[in-house]
């Protein structure tokens, strides 16, 4: 079976580890009122979660990006791609309790969203200039984020 190798988003494990120690002060982030968004079949999660296994790398995404999502570590196994047409970056994680993190990144900043088992959206934050703001309409970013992931699942 031919595979592209995964990338891992270098760039965003910057952004992310600066903002732990960056000296402004942050106040913002958002708790969502838990909204469902699309969702991956059990088999694409699968294919999905197999991959992180085998190519995904142990990152750190900095202290105030996992208390604004509301996760207890700072340093989770996350799966990187690059979408080779925009140059935009993602990574997918499978969190200790059942639940997921996606993250996108532009040439704007990352966005994160933290969603249940049950793909709601938990919580979600912007990182713009190394500071952490709310997503204006995180059900739509995390649809769009669980879209991309169906592609590249379906790709294996």
């Amino acid at each position: 079976m031919n595979r592209p190798a995964p990338t891992l988003l270098l760039s965003a494990i910057m952004v992310f580890a600066f903002c732990a120690t960056s000296p402004k002060a942050f106040s913002a982030g958002t708790v969502e009122t838990p909204t469902s968004v699309a969702s991956l079949p059990a088999d694409q999660l699968k294919k999905l979660n197999d991959l992180l296994v085998l190519n995904g790398r142990n990152t750190v995404i900095g202290a105030t990006v996992a208390a604004r999502l509301g996760i207890s570590t700072v340093e989770i196994k996350q799966l990187g791609f690059r979408d080779k047409g925009t140059g935009e970056g993602h990574a997918y994680a499978a969190l200790p309790n059942g639940e997921m993190l996606f993250t996108f990144q532009n040439d704007k900043g990352a966005y994160s969203y933290r969603l249940g088992a049950n793909f709601k959206v938990v919580a979600s934050v912007a990182m713009i200039d190394f500071v952490p703001s709310a997503i204006p309409n995180p059900p739509a970013g995390a649809k769009s984020e669980i879209a991309f992931w169906a592609r590249v699942a379906s790709q294996f």
